[in-house]
């Protein structure tokens, strides 16, 4: 019998209204060292409570594929109560994990099947195949010397446009720089509209200075599923015209070398 603890996934955009939609849960086992996540496949508790639609459900979608990423990237370190419990009472933002709750259980595997039933249901999200590059990006990005100067997951509204953005990386230099990891996969046509929207809307926040009165940076690390050295000349071309600036998967590591000598 096992000693585990549950915690779940809301969406709480106005906590003074107390209106959350679970989209998933977590459950968590120390002595096992057991900690694993499942997470809704579609969104649409959110469309039938807060009638949510496109691009805030992709807000929606992104903010999912976070936590779980965090999650899974951390998941020896908060496989400790202690640990989990301070990440969940600590996130802000629009997500949040309830308070740990304790359960027995013989088999965890089917308790997380049958908590997320009881409190979420319908089908669950399937894990990405994603861009192995993202894994290491992730982890020089929580280099243990940048703790404390790197917030993670900075959300940030477009001027004008009435959108979010999520950047999973930020840090200060004078301004605040923005680091955007995103998969351009060539296999389909999105690939080559998805440049233009992603620099322009680049270029706007770097032409507003943010709530705080700092100016700031955006920063985008261009992946590719599939190969083709014209798309990757292209994307860098879009990126350049808008003045943002890139980081190749290869200049990665030498790029946080940067970051920590000049974050603050």
């Amino acid at each position: 019998m096992y000693n585990a603890y549950y915690s779940i996934i809301q969406y709480c955009p106005n906590p003074a209204r107390a209106e959350v939609a679970n989209l998933g849960v977590v459950l968590l086992c120390q002595d096992a060292s057991f900690l694993d996540v499942k997470l809704a496949g579609g969104n649409d508790r959110i469309r039938r409570i807060f009638e949510l639609r496109g691009e805030a459900l992709d807000f929606i979608d992104g903010a999912k594929q976070s936590i779980e990423d965090r999650l899974r990237t951390e998941k020896t370190r908060l496989c400790s109560l202690d640990e989990f419990r301070n990440f969940a009472v600590t996130r802000g933002g629009d997500m949040r994990l309830t308070e740990p709750r304790f359960v027995k259980t013989e088999n965890l595997e089917v308790e997380l099947d049958s908590l997320f039933a009881e409190f979420v249901g319908g089908r669950a999200k399937r894990q990405s195949r994603k861009n192995p590059h993202l894994k290491e990006i992730d982890s020089e990005f929580r280099r243990s010397s940048l703790e404390g100067r790197i917030k993670y997951d900075e959300i940030v509204d477009l001027p004008v446009m009435h959108k979010q953005m999520r950047f999973p990386y930020a840090y200060q230099n004078g301004a605040l720089n923005l680091i955007l990891p995103h998969v351009f996969d060539l296999s389909t046509q999105q690939w080559k509209s998805k440049p233009f929207e992603l620099a322009a809307e680049g270029r706007m926040i770097q032409r507003h200075v943010g709530p705080l009165g700092m100016s700031r940076k955006v920063i985008v690390i261009p992946l590719f599923k599939g190969s083709s050295a014209e798309a990757e000349r292209d994307v860098a071309t879009v990126f350049a015209e808008s003045e943002i600036k890139t980081v190749s998967a290869e200049q990665v590591a030498s790029f946080v070398d940067t970051v920590e000598s000049e974050a603050h």
